[in-house]
């Protein structure tokens, strides 16, 4: 969180506020997936995720998270604001 306050102190454009925002959204995805997997480890289930060699790949939060990274990890390196769905 406190880098999120530093990128947000540095937010000087249109296209930063929105790129700050597609960052914002793929962090709370994680967090929620984060979550989920330790509510998963609770309840005893986690293990569908180790047992199965493609659990991750038919996880849809899994790959949507995976799907926005590859675009935004390139996106906020070139340093230009793009919009992709996957990152919503």
């Amino acid at each position: 969180m406190k880098n999120f306050a530093l990128a947000n102190s540095a937010v000087s454009n249109d296209a930063d506020r929105r790129g700050l925002q597609l960052l914002t959204t793929e962090y709370n995805n994680l967090q929620d997936w984060s979550a989920k997997l330790v509510e998963a480890r609770k309840s005893m289930s986690a293990a569908n995720y180790s047992m199965s060699d493609d659990a991750l790949l038919n996880d849809p939060v899994s790959q949507k998270i995976l799907t926005c990274w590859k675009f935004l990890g390139p996106m906020l390196a070139r340093g230009t604001f793009e919009d992709d769905g996957s990152c919503r």
